[in-house]
């Protein structure tokens, strides 16, 4: 899809979550997704995700969007929401855990009695928590390289605990002996558990991102598959699943559909442009 000079940036915003979305096996884009975002586009597209900066990275390169030494371009809601970045990698906003309830998290799962892997997602930076023979090296294909971290060192400051199990009833358990703390927990792709802070999640870092870039009044789409895009796409002008979505997720879809012929952006940019007052694209 080709767009016309005559439509600008300012007039509209997509926000597309990673894994599962716009991410297929071994952190590959669609070509056509590719080819799309190596335009000079005529709109703003946020990657909205729970990944790290350092797991954000990781597919832009291997798609030829960004060389090792540069940085990202594109505006970035990160960590469910919690870390969220300008073009150029400018940190705008960090929701973190306070002391008291990070504390209390890592308590938890230092305790808990099953194999899982946990890294702490930081401002530029994760640490290992803990590993376990599936997580660890999960963590690593996820994108993360997190810096060791043993009990007794202090705290890191983080704003998103990420707990990797391939036993999806260990990650339930998880779920009921965290469920008294001040936490949103999702799960995701089967084998994770994802924790940020009471009240953050994509949402509110949109809702943060976007009056920085001028960009709060403009048609939003939103396009996501699991537990931890409820909230960007009740937020959404036209809200979009691709068919492998979580299902109750895709009851809160306005436009479903088959991302493995076309990608994400040529189905969703036609569905907006029938859908949502637009310039017209050729």
């Amino acid at each position: 899809m080709v767009f016309s000079n005559g439509m600008k940036s300012s007039e509209l915003v997509i926000a597309v979550d990673m894994d599962g979305t716009m991410l297929f096996a071994e952190n590959r884009f669609h070509p056509l997704d590719v080819e799309f975002l190596k335009q000079d586009l005529p709109l703003t597209v946020v990657f909205a995700t729970g990944r790290s900066l350092t797991g954000m990275r990781l597919p832009l390169i291997i798609n030829g969007l960004i060389a090792e030494n540069q940085p990202v371009l594109y505006p970035l809601v990160l960590h469910n929401g919690a870390l969220v970045y300008l073009p150029g990698e400018q940190v705008h906003r960090h929701f973190a855990f306070d002391h008291p309830t990070a504390e209390q998290l890592v308590a938890k799962v230092l305790a808990f009695p099953h194999d899982l892997a946990v890294v702490a997602q930081g401002e530029g930076r994760e640490w290992l928590i803990r590993t376990s023979p599936y997580g660890g090296p999960r963590a690593i294909i996820y994108g993360y390289r997190p810096l060791p971290w043993q009990p007794g060192e202090p705290l890191p400051v983080f704003s998103k605990l990420l707990c990797i199990s391939d036993q999806p009833p260990v990650l339930d358990e998880l779920s009921h002996v965290l469920s008294d703390l001040p936490i949103e927990g999702n799960s995701s792709l089967g084998d994770l558990y994802e924790m940020t802070p009471k009240g953050v999640t994509k949402a509110t870092g949109l809702e943060a991102l976007l009056p920085a870039l001028n960009l709060q009044d403009v048609p939003l789409i939103t396009v996501g598959d699991g537990e931890n895009d409820f909230t960007m796409l009740d937020m959404a002008d036209l809200a979009c699943a691709p068919a492998n979505a979580h299902p109750p997720l895709k009851a809160h879809a306005q436009f479903i559909f088959e991302r493995a012929e076309r990608g994400i952006f040529q189905p969703v940019l036609e569905a907006a442009l029938q859908r949502l007052s637009l310039p017209e694209a050729v």
